[in-house]
């Protein structure tokens, strides 16, 4: 079973790279936003001791197929 990347290893890795240089995209920026969503997701009201107690993933939260998650 092959494991999941970092955040690190995602950054560094090479396809990620040309497709971010492509876009225009600075990886330490998205490091940084992600880092921080993650900080905020992690300490807020849906999490208890870091663990998700009610967070649902949008894609899920979705009726069916197709259907885009309205908030």
């Amino acid at each position: 079973m092959k494991k999941e990347l970092t955040l690190d290893e995602l950054l560094a890795d090479p396809l990620v790279l040309t497709v971010m240089r492509a876009d225009r995209v600075h990886p330490g920026h998205v490091g940084r936003e992600l880092r921080a969503v993650g900080r905020r997701l992690n300490n807020g009201p849906g999490f208890k001791n870091g663990a998700a107690s009610q967070a649902v993933p949008a894609w899920l939260a979705a009726g069916r197929q197709g259907e885009a998650c309205a908030w």
